[in-house]
């Protein structure tokens, strides 16, 4: 299992750039997807532990997806999401996201994939893209209910 870093950890902002698929990357995957499972997470950055990787994994239905170099099209049509993060525990919001995506990347066998994705997917992959880009969720929201969020997750964590 990989700590998973916390707001406000300055990794938690790297953008990392194109990353090869080799052994070490496959091997931080399969770690990040034990991560995952033990926290109960849908979703796990490779910034979220410490690797400036553009690297995410994801389950949603028991089939986990290991997802290399990332681009994202986003389609018409948002709706508000409930959402939490591995990042900033114990606070979790409505988020604007988009109904559906298309998610372009490179699969753990080194093959380029298009996959359509709606839904909680969709959110899924949307959120682990914020985090590749740097960005927490809270970015999605109105600068009022971001610093009301803000506020109250140093609140909980201000002794940590």
């Amino acid at each position: 299992m990989r700590k998973i870093l916390t707001y406000p950890n300055q990794k938690l902002f790297d953008c990392p750039g194109h990353t090869e698929r080799n052994e070490y990357v496959l091997c931080i995957a399969d770690e990040m997807i034990d991560t995952m499972y033990l926290m109960k997470g849908l979703g796990l950055a490779a910034t979220q532990i410490g690797e400036n990787l553009s690297l995410f994994v994801a389950d949603i239905d028991g089939n986990p997806l290991i997802v290399i170099n990332p681009t994202l099209l986003l389609h018409d049509g948002v709706e508000g999401m409930e959402e939490a993060c591995l990042s900033l525990p114990g606070i979790s919001c409505k988020v604007p996201r988009h109904k559906e995506v298309t998610l372009i990347y490179v699969d753990e066998e080194g093959v380029r994939q298009t996959l359509n994705a709606t839904g909680q997917l969709a959110q899924v992959f949307q959120h682990e893209m914020d985090h590749l880009n740097g960005e927490m969720y809270w970015n999605n929201l109105s600068p009022l209910k971001r610093n009301m969020l803000r506020k109250k997750y140093e609140k909980i964590h201000k002794y940590d």
